[in-house]
């Protein structure tokens, strides 16, 4: 994907008001229990899933809009990223240890609680500033993504600071074309944007079930680019999820990719034929499917090589780690079937007090 690359300039810290848009993929040391799946229809008719699948040129997700190819790898950051001087500190210094071997982070997702006052704003454009030219020195060839704050993305994006997109909370989906008609203009008014460059803003949303990610991909002209699909194990970020009845699990992102390619192909076979009404000629090749919620080194294969989610979203795995791009190397290495020296260590479990592997434990306390 040839996305926008700019200079980055520097500019004033300065703190912006709160948003006005809510945001919101197997070698393991050993055999590990697995969450069953709530459904696993089997693959059917879904022709461009399949060439996907088997490697067909064929335009794809992962070539069109991505530049790279599966499994992918997004990093969250905590939500009291930007508590203090210190927190926005380490949490920069994790995301450029991740980062330093090039290609292996395929996002990064600057998610902070939102904060009217003036001191929070301040850190988290500091934060932005310092991410963006990580990424601009090359730091890591990933994508920049703001999470819950379209106003700060535009702001970025006037002043030439090199952020991707935004992420949109689930419940405000419906609003991603009107965002991305606006981030798209200003992306236009400050490169110079022809269509290459406002074709790579990148707008992303969540989804805990298959009905809301066919809601969003229908939108008109133009869904979401990714979805964020659980909450597949127990995490902090979902504390009332302690059950597998209350889980989504690791299945769901594998479903919605295939709903939504069977939507594609069903809609592409109507418009060939004549008998759908449309204003595009294709549709909208189906989104980047992430799967997420209390992912790690030990189960992340599981929704990727079981379930075919295109990559993992990961928060504490890799921010809590003490050595964070050995830890994003494994979770690359695992998703890819390749054999990764685990070393008995899961960071992310540590630090919560709650084990995203021991179902078996989970379904004895209930």
């Amino acid at each position: 994907m040839h996305r926008f690359i700019a200079t980055v300039i520097s500019v004033a810290v300065m703190p912006y008001p709160p948003a006005i848009v809510g945001f919101s993929h197997p070698h393991a040391a050993s055999p590990l229990p697995r969450i069953p799946p709530k459904s696993s229809p089997p693959r059917h008719d879904v022709d461009a899933y399949d060439a996907v699948d088997s490697h067909i040129d064929i335009e794809s997700p992962s070539t069109s809009r991505w530049g790279k190819s599966p499994p992918y790898l997004a990093i969250l950051t905590e939500p009291d990223a930007c508590a203090s001087i210190e927190r926005v500190d380490e949490t920069f210094r994790a995301i450029e240890l991740a980062t330093a071997v090039d290609g292996d982070v395929d996002m990064v997702v600057l998610r902070v609680e939102n904060d009217s006052e003036v001191e929070c704003a301040t850190r988290k454009w500091a934060l932005l500033r310092r991410l963006a030219e990580l990424k601009g020195a090359g730091g890591g060839n990933f994508l920049l993504v703001v999470n819950d704050d379209v106003d700060i993305v535009l702001e970025a994006l006037y002043r030439n600071v090199t952020v991707d997109g935004v992420h949109v909370k689930e419940r405000n989906a419906h609003l991603i074309p009107s965002i991305r008609s606006k981030l798209e203009h200003a992306v236009a008014r400050s490169f110079g944007g022809g269509s290459d460059s406002t074709e790579n803003v990148i707008i992303g949303t969540s989804c805990h079930s298959i009905d809301s990610a066919a809601r969003s991909y229908r939108l008109s002209p133009r869904g979401p680019d990714y979805l964020f699909v659980g909450t597949c194990y127990p995490t902090r970020s979902h504390p009332e999820k302690r059950t597998v009845e209350q889980l989504e699990g690791p299945s769901l992102p594998g479903d919605v990719k295939r709903e939504l390619y069977d939507i594609y192909n069903n809609t592409k076979r109507e418009i060939d034929i004549g008998s759908a009404i449309s204003s595009q000629s294709t549709p909208t090749l189906p989104p980047v499917i992430f799967a997420i919620g209390g992912i790690d080194e030990r189960n992340c294969q599981e929704p990727v090589l079981n379930f075919d989610a295109d990559g993992i979203a990961v928060i504490r795995t890799v921010m809590h780690a003490p050595d964070p791009g050995e830890v994003v190397r494994r979770l690359k290495k695992t998703m890819k079937n390749e054999r990764a020296d685990l070393g008995g260590l899961v960071y992310r479990t540590e630090k919560e007090g709650v084990s995203c592997i021991s179902y078996d434990k989970i379904k004895e306390k209930n």
